[in-house]
């Protein structure tokens, strides 16, 4: 581990030299104990493998114009499987409704997360670098204020981990029914391709059901916990500097602590501007599959849940659920942060107010700051996230499933 004589000695460092490999890449992101874009966020490996979707983050700035959104990256398997899935999935869903296969209403909800995960990788993509430099910025501004780092890389890839093992064991489920039950599948998902319950039919199988998944919930599901991530890392800032705040001002107030807030704040409402579509777009996303998934169970006759198909609705409904919630959580988080800070600064001024005899610029300044509006993490400025806002997600969830109640009885 790196000491430096200027810091406190409880700060969290990363090694010295970290590299994080990409396949068909060197080296991707090197964070180092002087790079801030990772000095006090442990983002674990999310970065990693947001760039194995050829998300970068250093893809040759110079070069960057002359290249195209889907030729960047191609080198990487995971990217390549993710583009086939969309070439994959969304004609094979256009051709089951020319040929009226399947009804347009049934097809709806998947035809449109499919072009939703490729509206949100585009988004993501085009946004990468903006990312990259407000982390920068935070990271620098914690570095220089001397804020203590909270290390969250071990808790997001727990996380990332546990959901990906979900998601394959779901996978595996699914074949292992197919075989020993020996379901029939419908021709439209297999573009007239019958079902041959040997192994290599299960291999084929495995795969169409794999870049579905891939699509639809895999990479959703880990931009959302990307986007919490850097959610956790704003609201850590705040709390750090409350704690600094609180500590410092205990006897007498610092003005360049106190002014160090409104750059703090201006910092996260950056972040939240940077954010705020993705965020809008895994929020859509995310509901379309919970509610279609929710809809499927209520609506379908019992004939046509078959085990298969109940565990795929049931893993795209919990799957859906925990990304949401832990956005929103994450989110909501930093208002809450910024809200406990303008108690802090309020306290300090009616503190301030009673020691001075007169009106002075210190207790002008404590007064602004403490007046300064927390900010509000949002998706496009039209869902706000703030902690009812899971509730009232839970409540219309509670009560479209009553809906359906009714309506199938």
């Amino acid at each position: 581990m790196m000491h430096v004589d200027s810091f406190p000695a409880t700060h969290f460092w990363l090694p010295l030299k970290s590299h994080f490999y990409c396949p068909g890449k060197k080296v991707f992101f090197r964070a180092t104990a002087t790079d801030p874009a990772m000095w006090s966020h442990g983002y674990g490996q999310l970065w990693n493998i947001l760039a194995s979707f050829g998300i970068q983050t250093d893809d040759g700035q110079k070069k960057a114009n002359s290249k195209t959104a889907f030729s960047s990256c191609l080198k990487s398997p995971v990217f390549l499987l993710y583009v086939l899935s969309a070439f994959y999935s969304v004609p094979m869903l256009i051709t089951a409704i020319a040929s009226e296969s399947l009804e347009l209403r049934t097809l709806f909800p998947i035809l449109a997360t499919c072009s939703l995960s490729c509206v949100l990788w585009y988004v993501l993509f085009q946004r990468r670098r903006t990312l990259k430099e407000v982390a920068k910025k935070l990271g620098a501004h914690s570095r220089n204020t001397h804020l203590a780092p909270f290390n969250r890389s071990r808790l997001l890839n727990s996380i990332t981990a546990a959901f990906l093992s979900v998601t394959l064991g779901y996978l595996v489920t699914v074949v292992y029914y197919l075989q020993t039950s020996r379901e029939s599948v419908d021709n439209v998902w297999n573009f007239g391709y019958e079902m041959s319950y040997n192994f290599w039919g299960l291999c084929v199988r495995f795969l169409q059901v794999s870049c579905y998944n891939l699509q639809v919930l895999v990479f959703p599901g880990l931009a959302s916990f990307h986007m919490s991530a850097m959610y956790l890392s704003c609201a850590d800032s705040l709390l750090s500097y409350r704690r600094k705040l609180e500590v410092i001002c205990k006897k007498e107030i610092s003005l360049p602590c106190v002014m160090e807030y409104s750059k703090l704040v201006d910092l996260v409402r950056e972040f939240g501007d940077v954010l705020s579509a993705p965020a809008s777009v895994v929020l859509v996303l995310h509901l379309l599959l919970m509610f279609n998934s929710l809809a499927s169970f209520f609506l379908l006759s019992e004939a046509a849940l078959m085990p298969t198909f109940m565990l795929e609705n049931l893993t795209c409904l919990f799957c859906s659920a925990w990304c949401l919630l832990l956005i929103a959580a994450s989110a909501s988080e930093v208002h809450v942060r910024a809200g406990a800070l303008s108690t802090v600064l309020g306290e300090l001024h009616e503190r301030e107010v009673v020691l001075s005899r007169r009106p002075s610029r210190r207790v002008a300044l404590v007064k602004a700051m403490a007046d300064k509006e927390a900010p509000l993490m949002s998706a496009c400025d039209v869902v706000y996230f703030r902690r009812r806002y899971i509730l009232s997600v839970l409540g219309g969830f509670f009560t479209y499933a009553l809906l359906f109640i009714n309506i199938k009885s």
